[in-house]
This record gives C-alpha cells, sequence and structure tokens, in this order.
C-alpha cells in the first residue's frame, strides 16, 4: 500500500489535481510540483505565443523512475525566468 501512495504521490496525474487559489497560473504551479517531486527538465525552448504578441515557454518534464515525458505551456513572466535560471545552473553542478 505505501509503495502504491508513493508512486501516486509522484505520478503526472496526481500533479493534475486542483491546487489552491495562488496569483500564479496553475500550470507554474504544476512546474513547481513536479521538481519537487523528482521530475526534471528534459528541453525548454521559448516560442510565439498563440496571439504573437508575446512568448510562452514550452518545458518538456521527465520522470526517469517511470520513464515519463510530459509538456507544460507557460506565459514568459519573471517567476518562470527565475525558475528556469535556478534549475539551469544547479543542473550544470551535477
Amino acid at each position: 500500500m505505501l509503495a502504491y501512495q508513493e508512486n501516486y504521490r509522484t505520478s503526472w496525474s496526481s500533479l493534475q489535481e486542483p491546487v489552491c487559489t495562488s496569483r500564479y497560473p496553475s500550470a507554474y504551479l504544476r512546474l513547481l510540483a513536479a521538481l519537487e517531486n523528482g521530475w526534471f527538465i528534459l528541453h525548454t525552448e521559448m516560442i510565439p505565443s498563440w496571439d504573437q504578441n508575446g512568448f510562452v515557454y514550452r518545458i518538456q518534464l521527465q520522470q526517469k523512475e517511470h520513464e515519463r515525458t510530459e509538456e507544460l505551456i507557460l506565459p514568459k513572466n519573471g517567476a518562470v525566468d527565475e525558475i528556469l535560471e535556478q534549475y539551469t545552473s544547479l543542473a550544470c553542478l551535477r
């Protein structure tokens, strides 16, 4: 039973559950939750937004344990930039 609960907490479907109200977009909170639960950023690219008035990040996440890859689309903003900078600097130290 404990093994099942452990897998459930780190599964992608558990990260899709509604989160508490926040000033941050739900996709941003999902990114934070994924990183805290053992997922890592596989690839990041900045692409034009759908309305062509700005840019968004396309972030591919991977969980080695289950060899699963997922994708998040996040608007470009300071909070996302900061997380990606921190993660990139940590990844260089590994």
